[in-house]
């Protein structure tokens, strides 16, 4: 016994599912072979944000009653952590999974978003300028997306020319939200960034300068006798990149006070 398969009208219905950040599947349209076994679907994958987003992307069918049902029989640009992309194609041999169906059919193609890169999106008590003796702390954070809450997050600091400095000076978990990192001590140009677990580097912090303390005098008091009252000699203190050093005037020879 043969079976029909009666598909009278073939209807597309764009269902997008997406996770925090929207995207969209464009351009689709669905094709059905002379003999009815073959439909080709074709589709555009658009992210919204950033292109390195990834998506789960599954094939639906919807019969007359409502009843929404999984294509199994497919092959082609479909399936886990597909990347955003146009022209991509999928295969379905319906008869496969649909038996002894006879009506009509909806289809639906819906993208679950799985990996959107971090991005940072504030920056607390941020300056151009920082003393290096002084380290201050900058508080990063970043807007949620579509990885995993128990991702890490990392901050890395580099040069002004892009030169890597050091990796890994802090860390969290993606569900944190931010993170908090003191300023280095070494003068210099500089700036943070953020990588996450598939070493994605958001944009980062704009550069700031570290630069030592400007000097400073001290005065020093050397007293001497001196017919009857005092010589004030003053010396220098200078602020270097390490301890201060304080340069004291020499010791000098004076007369003897007159005997009156």
């Amino acid at each position: 016994m043969t079976t029909k398969h009666r598909l009278l009208l073939i209807t597309m219905i764009l269902g997008c599912q997406v996770s925090v950040i929207a995207q969209s599947i464009q351009n689709l349209t669905v094709n059905l072979s002379d003999d009815q076994s073959l439909m080709t679907v074709n589709y555009d994958l658009l992210a919204e944000s950033d292109d390195s987003e990834t998506y789960d992307v599954t094939l639906y069918y919807v019969t007359d009653e409502g009843e929404e049902l999984l294509a199994k029989s497919i092959t082609g640009d479909i399936g886990t952590d597909m990347k955003v992309g146009t022209g991509y194609k999928v295969e379905w041999a319906l008869k496969q999974d649909l038996e002894r169906y006879q009506g009509n059919l909806s289809m639906k193609v819906k993208a679950v978003q799985t990996y959107s890169p971090v991005k940072l999106k504030v920056i607390n008590n941020f300056k151009s300028s920082y003393k290096r003796k002084k380290p201050k702390s900058i508080e990063l954070i970043w807007a949620r997306g579509g990885w995993k809450p128990t991702d890490e997050i990392f901050v890395d600091l580099y040069k002004k020319d892009g030169t890597l400095i050091t990796k890994d000076i802090a860390s969290a978990k993606q569900s944190a939200g931010k993170i908090t990192v003191l300023t280095p001590r070494q003068k210099g140009k500089y700036h943070f960034a953020l990588r996450d677990s598939k070493g994605f580097i958001s944009k980062s912090t704009p550069d700031f300068k570290v630069k030592k303390g400007g000097g400073f005098f001290k005065t020093v008091l050397v007293g001497a006798a001196l017919a009857g009252g005092y010589v004030v000699l003053t010396g220098l203190q200078s602020s270097t990149e390490d301890e201060p050093n304080v340069v004291e005037s020499g010791s000098q020879d004076l007369p003897a006070p007159p005997n009156f």
